[in-house]
């Protein structure tokens, strides 16, 4: 199970770098507020998955 959540960190790092690539196109661009929300949301959610599985593998490690 240590392993899956190691990946799916993993994935979840790859999804945040290129929404925030999206991000800085879109503040070098257009900077569309309906997009760059979207893009936020996106990121906020990355981010509560991480650590959510950061926290999973903190408590795995002391049983």
């Amino acid at each position: 199970m240590k392993k899956a959540v190691f990946w799916i960190q993993i994935l979840i790092l790859i999804v945040e770098f290129f929404v925030v690539v999206l991000l800085g196109f879109e503040i070098q661009g257009h900077m569309d507020p309906d997009n760059m929300m979207i893009e936020a949301i996106v990121l906020g959610i990355c981010l509560g998955i991480n650590i959510i599985c950061a926290f999973y593998k903190l408590y795995i490690d002391k049983k």
